[in-house]
């Protein structure tokens, strides 16, 4: 008969559909890995959790958000705050240009958002001519309020 099932045929059944759930539990441990930026999975030399900062680049329409450009600025985003990753969970940053297409002094605006553990976001922003100066310009002042804010934690 078709229905006859036998003792063996439900243990391979059983242990394919463990090997199925191990590669879903799998996935959704990189995945937790890849969207929170978090690396929850033991590293080779079983060191303790790694966490780094996501960082997360928006543009308006007048600015070119290609790939490129959004490493660039990750890299430098990253590299600025390195000193604070421990501290940061995740970096919004916002890029427009307040004059559109028109030209215009001081009209690259970079906002910055760093949500902190345990704490509301602090955001900051700079206005001036240039995407990267304006980027500079907020990383800058984000060091400044962090330097402040992580300052008085550790005095209490």
């Amino acid at each position: 008969m078709k229905g006859d099932v036998s003792g063996d045929d439900i243990d391979i059944l059983r242990s394919e559909l463990q090997d199925r759930q191990e590669s879903v539990d799998s996935k959704k441990e990189e995945n937790n890995y890849d969207n929170l930026g978090v690396d929850n999975r033991n590293n080779q030399g079983g060191d303790k959790i790694k966490k780094t900062m996501k960082i997360q680049i928006n543009t308006d329409k007048s600015i070119s958000g290609d790939e490129r450009q959004q490493d660039y600025f990750s890299t430098i985003i990253a590299e600025g705050l390195k000193r604070f990753q421990s501290h940061i969970t995740r970096i919004e940053v916002h890029l427009s240009d307040e004059n559109g297409k028109k030209e215009g002094l001081n009209n690259m605006l970079c906002k910055l958002e760093a949500r902190i553990e345990g704490m509301q976001p602090i955001a900051v922003s700079c206005q001036v001519d240039t995407v990267e100066l304006a980027v500079n310009g907020a990383i800058d002042k984000l060091k400044n309020s962090l330097e402040t804010i992580l300052g008085r934690m550790q005095n209490h």
